[in-house]
């Protein structure tokens, strides 16, 4: 069978496939264009070469602002034993939340550790906690010291999938979550590394504060930037010691 297209139509063919091949490596290079209105532009290079450079422009914009808006880094901080003087989930455990006892006293140093958290954020650095423990528990603490829109990125175990088991492929259901209050990921590293993520930071960029040396040699062999082996706490002294490394006197 033979089909015969009007020569017309197959100049017109032609033309639209000489046009999307010059826009095409834009096209693919800045993705934003898409979304132009090319519609509004004359066929000829000359109309493109205007809008080509003001969605670059408005791109390297975009990407400005969103670099500005990531920290320069990342304090990490344990709970039990680093933030608090006492294991908070040894000592409450599963109690519902009301009865879990938050004061000043629970905390290492707690004007201190406000301290830190004001001067870490007016110098372009961000705070967050992995524990194993309770999120909520966490949380309750956090709004005590700091109030209640602390914005302070807390991790725990239940983030992440249990790593015991293998799930068949492709998953039907959600896979089970480790339990908080247990030490089934084994150190902080998967906690550290998606709280990076989260920040956008590097592991480079991040500082791990801990009282377990276990956490803290992974940490180490992950090439996090800095750690404290708080066998004391995040006493005033670390805490400094933190900023220090940061470049916050």
């Amino acid at each position: 069978t033979r089909y015969f297209i009007p020569k017309r139509q197959l100049v017109a063919g032609v033309t639209a496939i000489n046009s999307f091949a010059f826009i095409r490596p834009f096209l693919l290079r800045n993705p934003e264009l898409v979304a132009c209105p090319w519609r509004e532009v004359s066929g000829s290079r000359a109309g493109y070469v205007p809008l080509v450079r003001a969605a670059r422009a408005k791109a390297r914009s975009s990407r400005r602002d969103t670099a500005a808006a990531m920290p320069r880094g990342l304090a990490i901080f344990d709970f039990d034993c680093t933030l608090t003087k006492f294991h908070v989930w040894g000592r409450f455990r599963k109690a519902p939340l009301p009865e879990v006892l938050i004061d000043a006293d629970t905390f290492v140093d707690l004007p201190a550790f406000k301290a830190f958290v004001q001067k870490a954020r007016s110098n372009d650095l961000e705070v967050a906690i992995a524990t194993f423990g309770r999120r909520d528990v966490v949380n309750k603490a956090l709004e005590f010291a700091l109030g209640e829109r602390h914005d302070i990125a807390i991790s725990t175990p239940a983030d992440h999938v249990d790593p015991r088991y293998d799930f068949p492929q492709p998953l039907e259901d959600e896979p089970p979550r480790c339990a908080e209050g247990s030490d089934i990921l084994g150190d902080k590293n998967a906690q550290i590394a998606a709280l990076c993520e989260r920040f956008g930071v590097s592991v480079e960029d991040a500082s791990l504060a801990d009282d377990d040396p276990n956490n803290v040699q992974k940490a180490v062999d992950s090439g996090i930037g800095y750690v404290e082996h708080a066998v004391r706490g995040a006493d005033a002294a670390c805490l400094e010691r933190i900023l220090r490394h940061f470049g916050v006197n």
